[in-house]
């Protein structure tokens, strides 16, 4: 086989820096010394900016790229949820052309440009860090654990509800209306995915609005700010978090920006006022969204977590999840009465080794392997997690790159692509699991990286350019 060349245009990312140094290990793979030219087989690209237009007409030189354009469909917090609904909408009223089936307009191009533009890179250079803000999902209050084991705690986990899986026995449509907001009716066009999606509304700052005399806006920015107040949610969260506190379904809410990292640009209350003043000083789009009211907490010390998941989508579409995973906990308990006690509800691997004395007092780096994990469910809550949680991350994760196919796939255009995804989730207490966000560019636990950059390589890498061998499935990833 000819000598192949990759490029390497992300310094930081500690995923693709193990890739490239198994592809040098490999007498196939060469290394171009100035990443900048355009003579490249495999380009390792940094996310943002990518100039997707470029690729595929370097003559004689088959070319693939670590990302799949569009992907902020999914991965960026108002596309997510757009995309949701979306898919829910064209499913439920068997619509002939989905909204997802068009190209991005101009004005989309716009407002994804914006966010690019603000949004921080989102690799960290530590290994064990991870680049996105995590949803400080709070609960109904009650009274705080005094005992990290005590009688009353264990029997509260070991009488949970158990939760099992919608499948096939009940429709997409009634799965809606039996989860819809808690009994809350909605207006069509809100409804998504509400079985493991928390209720979520897209808000646009009103700054946004604002004009400097000095930098009069121009007619398309007029159109933007037009297009923007139109699509503004505002007063359909105010409506439905009246009901939802009326009917005893909770009221805490959270507001996340579309520009945030490292657990930044969050605020969160039960005032609906509150939270839209606070949105409307900011410069970027938010997203409200439901608490999770009262999530699982591990033992000991009655403490949050979330899970991370490693999604890899290859060059022929075909969905791949890595088998093993990560709990991001957190280093102290949760404090039932106190939103903004940060570490007890942020489970960012930055915020917790910055704010918190008792970092790696339970897990080392915060990190709880699936192994761990699977014992704490066997012995807590009498289950598994085979049999309850991951048949749900199976379902969300297909779903989700499901819903955006026609605006990602490769298939007809003269390059290959691939990317890695990160989901993140939560469980709650009856062991449901909930999709908090979607990942582009996910960094990845130091003890899981090998297999992860090895799985890469040998999924994604080596059958497009080796697409005459036999390249069987990565016994550390499974199909979905």
């Amino acid at each position: 086989m000819a000598n192949l060349i990759f490029v390497v245009r992300d310094d930081e990312s500690t995923v693709y820096a193990a890739v490239s140094e198994l592809l040098l290990e490999s007498a196939i793979w060469t290394k171009a010394k100035n990443k900048n030219t355009p003579k490249f087989n495999l380009m390792l690209g940094e996310r943002n900016g990518l100039k997707f237009g470029t690729l595929g007409h370097e003559p004689g030189l088959l070319q693939a790229v670590n990302y799949y354009r569009g992907n902020g469909l999914i991965c960026r917090k108002v596309q997510l949820t757009k995309t949701l609904r979306s898919s829910c909408s064209c499913h439920l009223h068997e619509q002939e052309r989905s909204p997802l089936e068009r190209k991005p307009s101009d004005t989309e191009d716009h407002e994804q440009h914006e966010i690019d533009t603000h949004e921080q890179h989102e690799h960290k250079t530590q290994e064990h860090s991870e680049h996105e803000q995590h949803e400080i999902d709070t609960h109904e209050q009650y009274e705080p654990k005094t005992q990290e084991h005590s009688e009353h705690e264990q029997h509260e986990i070991d009488t949970h509800e158990q939760h099992e899986p919608k499948t096939q026995e009940h429709s997409e449509h009634e799965k809606l209306l039996h989860t819809n907001f808690d009994g809350v009716e909605l207006d069509e066009q809100y409804v998504c995915s509400r079985n493991w999606y928390p209720a979520t509304f897209v808000i646009h700052s009103r700054m946004e609005e604002k004009s400097d005399d000095s930098k009069p806006l121009g007619i398309k920015e007029k159109l933007m700010m037009a297009h923007r107040q139109r699509q503004d949610e505002r007063e359909e969260f105010i409506r439905v978090h009246k009901e939802m506190k009326e009917n005893g379904k909770g009221s805490l809410w959270i507001g996340k920006s579309s520009a945030g990292a490292k657990g930044k640009g969050l605020f969160v209350s039960d005032n609906p006022e509150e939270l839209l003043s606070f949105i409307d000083a900011q410069s970027f789009s938010y997203v409200i969204q439901k608490y999770i009211e009262r999530p699982l907490l591990l033992l000991p010390g009655s403490r949050k977590f979330d899970i991370r998941c490693w999604v890899l989508l290859d060059h022929t579409y075909t969905i791949h999840l890595f088998k093993e995973g990560v709990l991001r906990t957190s280093s102290d308990s949760y404090n039932f009465d106190d939103v903004t006690d940060t570490v007890s509800h942020i489970t960012n691997h930055c915020i917790q080794e910055e704010h918190s004395e008792n970092f790696g007092k339970y897990e080392e780096g915060n990190e709880m392997f699936y192994e761990e994990f699977n014992k704490f469910l066997c012995k807590y809550h009498k289950t598994s997690l085979e049999s309850s949680i991951l048949p749900q991350i199976r379902h969300i994760t297909k779903h989700c790159l499901l819903a955006c196919k026609d605006n990602l796939d490769t298939h007809d255009l003269p390059y290959h692509s691939f990317q890695l995804f990160g989901f993140d989730f939560i469980l709650d207490d009856t062991l449901r699991v909930w999709l908090m966000e979607v990942n582009g560019a996910p960094a990845c636990a130091k003890k899981l990286l090998p297999k992860l950059a090895d799985g890469i390589i040998s999924i994604a890498v080596q059958p497009i350019f080796n697409a005459d061998e036999h390249n069987p499935q990565c016994k550390d990833f499974e199909i979905v």
